[in-house]
């Protein structure tokens, strides 16, 4: 099988986590990408929600925030590729990151 990129994920609602724990536990990499208008109603069920609590751990499976300190670094990267290392660098931990809108 080819290799691919992450799997993004619009959405970190009950149901959207349900897909990425399901993907997850496929062997493939994850990406949620929460919408900052977005209402979560079942917080205990959503990775959504680990973007107010940085870490969320559902059956077994860890979504991680993309924190600013993980994006506020002094090189000379732009803004895509210190997000990009990011998710890398939370994926290579075995965790699903978990993207918000960040104030920049």
């Amino acid at each position: 099988m080819k290799s691919t990129g992450p799997i993004l994920i619009y959405g970190g609602n009950e149901l959207a986590t349900a897909i990425a724990i399901k993907l997850f536990n496929s062997q493939l990499n994850t990406v949620i990408y929460v919408n900052p208008d977005e209402i979560l109603l079942r917080h205990n069920l959503s990775f959504g929600d680990a973007v107010y609590q940085n870490k969320k751990i559902i059956e077994d499976v860890t979504g991680a925030a993309i924190s600013e300190d993980l994006i506020n670094t002094n090189d000379n990267n732009s803004y895509l590729e210190k997000i990009n290392d990011a998710i890398y660098y939370i994926m290579k931990d075995r965790q699903i990151p978990v993207i918000h809108q960040l104030s920049y």
